[in-house]
């Protein structure tokens, strides 16, 4: 028996017949289906462990590997399958996104505007590569490479919502409202592109509508921790309070200060250009009571005439936290006369001349800000605020 056992270590396992493979690789797809990668990553490496060039098996475990986090990994199969069949659109859109997730820009972007070469209507691509664009603080440029997506691809829902994104990130909110929208008609389940139309929404003179799109965001993933910030904020705008105070304990609940610098850091570590992470971050600051904190993320921002508008809105509304009315309303109006539609920064620029004691120019926000938007609950409450006070020799200009 020792002899048995010492003859099949010494020649290894027997080989396997193609149907054997097959079966394998089968297995492993299946696994995938059931969103069971680490089976699927089993099924596959015994291919590979018998034929080490196995195409099917080696992408296989490259997808295994990127559901499971490993993307360091999937590198090994993927540039294995490269060199093998190096024209590949579907290899190098996923190596592409590989690297574009531990931040080797230029080699995502080599990789992806090749499979966009070989394969023109190949959408993943372009999604992906306008990610990276957008991450070395070259937003113009995807608008560009994603309307091209669209003319060969017009029914993906993918690239209309990253169109909406870099619009929105420049600014273009009138522009991107409909890439969102579009999005969803071709694909109701993307969660992110409603969050994305809200924040859009809420800028402009619909707040109620901005609301209406964020609950049915925590209706259809309560664990969004974006949406439940951007409702508490929204609420109590609205003069909801109560229904604000539940909103924010509810993020508070599911969201950790640590866990979210955390993923945002690792972002604008493999991509220092990232401002949508460093937007995300300020905001994730500021809604747990970390305004400091949140302006040490803005300070060293470039000064983008794209991404000044917001930039300010977030310094303002971070001063107005610190109390330091002064400065706010000083930094407010500069973000308001960038983005007269924002309400959100006509209201905030509202409690800074208040809390400055400034009566008159806050009732001019208030009633602009009702002008556009009649019967804005949070303008109501303000106008209400402002009207208790007495007058004061800083009630004027």
């Amino acid at each position: 028996m020792r002899g048995f056992l010492l003859a099949a270590a010494i020649l290894g396992p027997p080989p396997s017949s193609p149907q054997d493979d097959a079966a394998a690789i089968a297995a492993g797809r299946a696994s995938l289906d059931r969103n069971d990668p680490a089976e699927a990553l089993r099924h596959f490496s015994s291919v590979l462990a018998r034929k080490p060039e196995e195409p099917g098996a080696l992408q296989g475990v490259a997808r295994s590997l990127l559901l499971l986090g490993r993307f360091e990994e999937a590198l090994v199969p993927l540039d294995r399958y490269a060199r093998a069949v190096p024209d590949h659109a579907g290899v190098r859109t996923m190596r592409g996104y590989v690297h574009h997730r531990i931040g080797k820009a230029r080699e995502a972007e080599a990789d992806l505007r090749r499979a966009i070469e070989l394969q023109p209507e190949s959408a993943g691509a372009y999604a992906v590569l306008a990610q990276v664009l957008r991450g070395t603080s070259r937003t113009d440029e995807s608008v560009g490479l994603l309307r091209k997506g669209i003319e060969r691809c017009p029914r993906d829902a993918e690239i209309r919502q990253e169109l909406g994104e870099s619009l929105a990130l420049l600014g273009r909110d009138r522009e991107a409202e409909p890439e969102f929208r579009e999005a969803l008609a071709l694909d109701p389940g993307r969660v992110e592109a409603r969050f994305r139309l809200g924040t859009v929404l809420e800028r402009g003179p619909r707040p109620g509508e901005a609301i209406a799109e964020w609950e049915r965001v925590v209706r259809e993933k309560p664990s969004h921790r974006g949406a439940w910030y951007r409702l508490a904020r929204a609420y109590a705008a609205a003069g909801r309070a109560e229904e604000g105070r539940a909103a924010l304990a509810r993020f508070r609940e599911i969201s950790t200060l640590e866990e979210r610098q955390e993923a945002l850091r690792n972002r604008l570590k493999a991509y220092p250009g990232d401002l949508a992470a460093r937007f995300e971050l300020a905001e994730a600051l500021l809604s747990l009571g970390e305004p400091a904190a949140a302006i040490g993320w803005l300070i060293d921002l470039p000064d983008d005439p794209a991404t000044r508008g917001r930039t300010l809105a977030l310094f303002g509304r971070a001063e107005l936290a610190l109390r330091h009315f002064e400065s706010a309303a000083a930094i407010l109006a500069r973000a308001k006369a960038l983005a007269p539609e924002d309400l959100s920064v006509r209201l905030d620029l509202a409690r800074s001349h208040l809390g400055a004691r400034r009566l008159g120019p806050a009732a001019e926000e208030v009633r602009e800000v009702l002008a556009r938007s009649p019967g804005n609950a949070g303008a109501l409450a303000l106008e209400t605020e402002i009207g208790a006070l007495p007058a004061t020799r800083g009630s004027g200009r």
